[in-house]
């Protein structure tokens, strides 16, 4: 992952909730959009699931724990939105704080694909990290 920012290597998981929470901010807040409650719960549930799938897929490792988080925020997100029929300021707002609550569960959880092609640990990347403050 040459091209992607040093934080972003040594935190895939944490950046890509991160973004989860702001396209779901965006959904309900972007003056314009005029979205429905159905609509904008519909993009957050999508984008929750596509970046918790790309997460598992592409950037972290091991697979069993980025999949149980994925899996779960998408379960979690679209139980609520639906079943407890928000309006999308309520939706953008749990995305929000459900991603961000995830990601710091499990952000050290998981290893970037990067580091564990290379023979890393996560108590390697800590220390890295911890020494290049």
């Amino acid at each position: 992952m040459p091209n992607l920012p040093t934080g972003f290597r040594w935190n895939p998981a944490y950046y890509l909730m991160t973004q989860n929470a702001m396209v779901a901010l965006a959904a309900a807040f972007v003056p314009g959009l005029n979205l429905t409650d159905t609509r904008t719960a519909a993009i957050s549930t999508i984008a929750t699931g596509v970046l918790g799938a790309v997460t598992v897929v592409f950037f972290a490792r091991p697979v069993d724990i980025a999949a149980a988080v994925a899996g779960l925020g998408t379960a979690v997100q679209a139980a609520a939105v639906f079943g407890l029929h928000l309006t999308a300021n309520q939706t953008a707002t749990a995305t929000a704080v459900l991603s961000l609550i995830l990601g710091s569960a499990f952000h050290q959880k998981v290893t970037p694909v990067a580091a564990v092609r290379q023979g890393t640990t996560v108590d390697e990347l800590n220390r890295k990290v911890l020494a290049n403050r």
